[in-house]
């Protein structure tokens, strides 16, 4: 599980699995790649579809606090529940981690397919 501090360049989240459908209004099923279903809420389902493998913490951190129009108070708290969050999403195989050198050899092959 990476670890997230200012000293050092923050490892870019790559969201896996897919969207199974919805629970009800506030509840979305996302399933893994080995196909174990998550129930998440519409904050978390948010973060998980921005998991694109070219944000990183801090771009998912300002994206999500602007799209949910925060209280000064609420944004204080915001960035380590994302981190938290991401965590908690990798644990259940809904996220990986991408090194700098592996996201950019990501882009590169996407680039020349």
């Amino acid at each position: 599980m990476p670890t997230f501090n200012n000293n050092r360049k923050m490892p870019v989240p790559l969201r896996k699995g897919e969207k199974e459908g919805e629970v009800n209004e506030q509840t979305l099923l996302l399933v893994n790649p080995s196909g174990r279903k998550y129930k998440v809420n519409k904050t978390t389902y948010l973060l998980w579809s921005l998991c694109d493998g070219e944000r990183g913490v801090s771009e998912l951190v300002e994206k999500i606090t602007c799209d949910l129009d925060l209280s000064p108070n609420q944004l204080k708290a915001y960035p380590p529940l994302v981190e938290c969050t991401l965590q908690q999403l990798e644990a259940a195989g809904l996220v990986e981690f991408l090194g700098e050198l592996d996201a950019v050899e990501k882009q590169l092959d996407s680039t020349f397919q």
